[in-house]
C-alpha cells in the first residue's frame, strides 16, 4: 500500500467541499498518534479554506466510487507523450466540460483509440483531469481540467 494524497471532494449539492483522507483501518489504527499532526494542520487548511476535513477509512468508500478508484490506480504510473496530453488539456480547457467519446473522437480516431482511453484515465488518475466518480467510466463520462 502506498501514500495517497488527501481526496478533494466537492458536492454540487453540499453547501461545503470537503478534504478527505483515505487510510485503509488497519494503517489507520497502526499509524494515528504518527499521523495525528498531520491531520492537524489538514484541519485547520480546510477551516481557513471554508472547507470540511474527514478522515475515512476503506468501509466508507463503496460501491462504484471505490471500483472507479480501483480501476484508476493502474493508468497512474503510463507514461504519454507530453503532446498528446497537452492536445487533450488544450481541448477542455476550451470547452470546459467533454464527454469521453468527443474527446476520442477528435483526437484518438482508428487503431489509437485505446491509447486515447488509457491516456484520459491516467489524467484522471493523477489529477490533470478530474469527472464525477460516481458515475460510470464509460464514453459517455464528462471530463473537465482540473482546478488547480
Amino acid at each position: 500500500m502506498h501514500y495517497r494524497q488527501p481526496l478533494g471532494i466537492d458536492y454540487q449539492d453540499y453547501i461545503k467541499p470537503m478534504l478527505v483522507e483515505v487510510k485503509p483501518s488497519f494503517e489507520w489504527r497502526k499509524n494515528w498518534r504518527a499521523w495525528f499532526g498531520k491531520w492537524k494542520a489538514a484541519r485547520r487548511y480546510s477551516r481557513q479554506e471554508g472547507w470540511t476535513f474527514s478522515i475515512y477509512d476503506e468501509s466508507r468508500i463503496r460501491g462504484l466510487p471505490l471500483d472507479n478508484i480501483h480501476f484508476l490506480e493502474r493508468f497512474e504510473r503510463l507514461i504519454f507523450d507530453q503532446e498528446d496530453i497537452d492536445m487533450v488539456l488544450a481541448t477542455l480547457k476550451g470547452m470546459d466540460v467533454a464527454p469521453v467519446h468527443y474527446l476520442l473522437a477528435r483526437h484518438f480516431k482508428g487503431i489509437y483509440q485505446d491509447r486515447g482511453v488509457a491516456l484520459l484515465w491516467h489524467l484522471i488518475a493523477t489529477g490533470r483531469v478530474e469527472c464525477d466518480i460516481t458515475e460510470p467510466l464509460n464514453q459517455y463520462l464528462e471530463l473537465w481540467v482540473a482546478t488547480p
